[in-house]
């Protein structure tokens, strides 16, 4: 069941979030480029990208590019890995993702923040073993899915707003 209609304007048209959301009616956000504190080059590129595609999973619809009424905002504070354990075989090990992130959701009009994640953390696991591919590949996608994790948090939070 759709409670918004996309429209002519910029950024995305809220679609399918609740009557009572702070963002119903007007509803275009843009998203912003994320701060890496990180070492790792593509963490806020990717978080942004997680934000964005999950926010289209919830209904929303438009173009990222150009201003809305909303803007997301943060940056990646921290990603740090560390063993964990073995893989059950024990031939590889385990390892933990750990991502610390403050987001924010501000009013572009106003300047005013309607909502902040600040220093939310999340965590995924990953198994090393002796190809180097393969653990490279696992570890970029523990990297992803604690992203997605993270943006999925944030989305549910606006939505309930």
């Amino acid at each position: 069941m759709l409670m918004g209609i996309l429209s002519g304007g910029c950024g995305y048209r809220v679609k399918g979030f609740p009557k009572d959301s702070v963002i119903i009616g007007k509803g275009s956000i843009t998203i912003g480029k994320f701060k890496n504190e990180t070492p790792y080059s593509r963490v806020g590129i990717i978080l942004g990208e997680k934000i964005k595609d999950t926010l289209v999973a919830n209904g929303y619809a438009g173009n990222f590019d150009v201003g809305g009424d909303y803007l997301v905002s943060g940056n990646v504070q921290e990603l740090k890995e560390q063993p964990v354990g073995f893989s059950e075989e024990r031939l590889g090990l385990e390892y933990e993702i750990s991502c610390l992130v403050s987001l924010e959701l501000i009013e572009t009009g106003t300047g005013q923040t309607i909502f902040d994640l600040k220093n939310y953390q999340d965590t995924s696991t990953y198994y090393r073993g002796v190809d180097p591919a393969y653990s490279r590949t696992n570890r970029e996608k523990a990297i992803e899915f604690v992203l997605e994790k993270i943006s999925i948090r944030f989305v549910d939070f606006i939505k309930e707003m």
